[in-house]
């Protein structure tokens, strides 16, 4: 069983081929080195690239608003509270788990984050793709973003890092989209199922 399957989460998106879960609850995980507590690694809402032992190494993030605050600063959008939330240091609120290393994180992702090198870290590349992603697919989940939203209506996306999953999820929770098909307009568009 992975880390992930200990807690109640969704499944939400594909980060290169590796599951990205959206936490319900908080939990631990038990291959990370934090003291086993309820919330000692993922808090409700966190977002986790991979599942942890038994699944890829996870990386955690805990505080997903900030990501979003890096993608829209990045894309040229700014307000107090973006750069408030923007400037906060990913080590607060990024968790590289399960043995793997923000160094080899960075060494299996390295082709991906080449282009992005000389704008920004490794950790908020990351965190902007994934601020990007919630942004345009899961702003329900966070209500500062509709305040952010009104501001930035010409947004579109570039990062692209996380795709939607077309697989049915097997894994102990759910897929948060579904795909669904409208023939009359030829469309294929995910669908939130909450």
């Amino acid at each position: 069983m992975s880390d992930i399957d200990l807690i109640k989460h969704y499944r939400i998106g594909v980060f290169r081929q590796i599951a990205v879960y959206l936490c319900r609850e908080e939990g631990c995980w038990r291959g990370s080195q934090h003291k086993i507590e309820p919330s000692s690694v993922a808090k409700q809402k966190a977002i986790c690239i991979g599942g942890g032992s038994g699944e890829h190494p996870s990386l955690v993030i805990n505080e997903p608003i900030n990501c979003v605050a890096i993608y829209l600063r990045h894309a040229g959008v700014s307000s107090n509270s973006i750069n408030s939330f923007a400037k906060q240091r990913t080590t607060g609120y990024m968790v590289y788990c399960d043995g793997m290393t923000k160094n080899e994180w960075e060494d299996v992702f390295k082709d991906d984050y080449v282009t992005w090198k000389n704008d920004l870290t490794f950790d908020r590349w990351i965190a902007a793709g994934i601020g990007e992603f919630i942004f345009f697919m899961l702003p329900e989940q966070y209500p500062q973003i509709k305040s952010w939203r009104s501001n930035s209506k010409d947004m579109i996306p570039y990062f692209h890092l996380i795709d939607i999953p077309w697989d049915e999820y097997g894994g102990n929770g759910n897929d948060y989209f579904e795909i669904k098909k409208r023939v009359a307009e030829k469309i294929i568009q995910p669908a939130s199922r909450n």
